[in-house]
């Protein structure tokens, strides 16, 4: 007498469940490095834009003013409510006159911009002005004016820009640039 098998042994049952758990732990870890690659590339590109938009609002905003005497970069304290410490701040005066200017600076990894009237008010009040966010996410940025070449008289304005690449294996990236000004000073 022949004995017919309708079912799977014990034995059989525990064989593929080990097969399966072991082939969804992997799809899980596989699945798990791809969104976290994913998420350091997506930080990345956003660090990047930040980066690249500061630069880039500086060197239009540089451009736009570019008169004699309209642009430098001067060490201020008193320039935000956060601190009484003194930074680099790149100094843009409205080509306009009045005494309007524009003032760029960097503090806890964001780049600010005041618009404010110098001759009304002063170094002590400056950090009652509202400032405008024009980047996030920044490590530091230097900015610094000196002369193109003894004998032309022309300024240029160096910009640098380090920011957190979290895709990268160091740590941080750089953005450098020079901006020759036009006029003679």
């Amino acid at each position: 007498m022949k004995k017919s098998r309708k079912g799977y042994t014990l034995v059989e049952l525990l064989l593929a469940m080990a097969i399966l758990s072991i082939l969804a732990a992997s799809l899980s870890a596989l699945l798990s490095t791809g969104s976290n690659l994913f998420a350091n590339a997506e930080k990345s590109y956003q660090s990047q834009i930040e980066a690249r938009t500061a630069l880039s609002y500086i060197t239009v905003k540089i451009r736009q003013n570019d008169v004699s005497g309209a642009i430098e970069v001067k060490r201020m304290a008193n320039i935000s409510s956060l601190s009484g410490e003194e930074r680099d701040v790149l100094i843009i005066k409205e080509h306009l006159g009045g005494g309007k200017c524009w003032l760029i600076y960097f503090e806890n990894g964001v780049l600010y911009e005041k618009y404010c009237d110098l001759s009304s008010v002063s170094p002590e009040e400056l950090h009652l002005v509202p400032a405008h966010v024009i980047a996030e996410g920044l490590s530091t940025v230097l900015m610094d004016e000196e002369l193109q070449a003894e004998d032309s008289g022309r300024k240029a304005i160096s910009v640098e820009i380090e920011y957190f690449d979290a895709g990268a294996q160091t740590a941080k990236k750089m953005l450098k640039s020079k901006i020759a000004l036009r006029t003679e000073y």
